[in-house]
């Protein structure tokens, strides 16, 4: 627990605190050690889609930044361990 509050502390002085206050409201005390693909696209929409500013083009066409981060979360591959 003691290490978890440390590595909280140190991601708080960089962006990836929402990450954080994100994945702990959904997981609540039971922080995991470790996330998989699914913790982070959960939280992925609301974190980054306000920091995308769309295009006038993109507005007319119906694109919002929600649209947008969720596309990119079905057509990118998550990571994966080659054993």
């Amino acid at each position: 627990a003691k290490e978890k509050n440390q590595m909280i502390k140190k991601i708080e002085k960089v962006d990836g605190v929402k990450w954080v206050i994100g994945l702990n409201s959904l997981v609540g005390p039971n922080f995991p050690d470790s996330m998989i693909p699914e913790d982070v696209k959960s939280v992925a929409v609301p974190v980054l889609s306000h920091r995308i500013i769309m295009t006038g083009n993109a507005r007319m066409e119906g694109l919002t930044s929600e649209k947008l981060v969720k596309s990119l979360l079905v057509s990118v591959p998550a990571p994966s361990i080659n054993k």
